[in-house]
């Protein structure tokens, strides 16, 4: 009986061996490839109305209010010629 076991262990053995060398092996580790980015917001500027990236704008006071930089959200909330 510990003969045959022995025998059953070195097929198992002979088989994954020989399986695991023949399948073609990915170079990045098995993992999924490198994917771009998922698409971001794009916010429209509340002074001048360029559109940039919600991660890049500058947040206003009032809700959903972005702005591109801020010296336009300084613009904003002082308009040019008063103070």
């Amino acid at each position: 009986m510990a003969k045959f076991l022995l025998l059953l262990l070195t097929l198992y053995l002979v088989w994954t061996i020989f399986f695991r060398s023949a399948r073609p092996r990915r170079r990045d580790g098995g993992r999924e490839q490198n994917l771009p980015p998922p698409p971001e917001r794009m916010v429209a500027c509340a002074h001048c109305g360029v559109f940039v990236p919600e991660s890049e704008a500058v947040p206003g006071e009032a809700p959903g209010q972005f702005f591109c930089s801020e010296a336009h959200r300084r613009q904003a909330v002082r308009p040019e010629g008063k103070g």
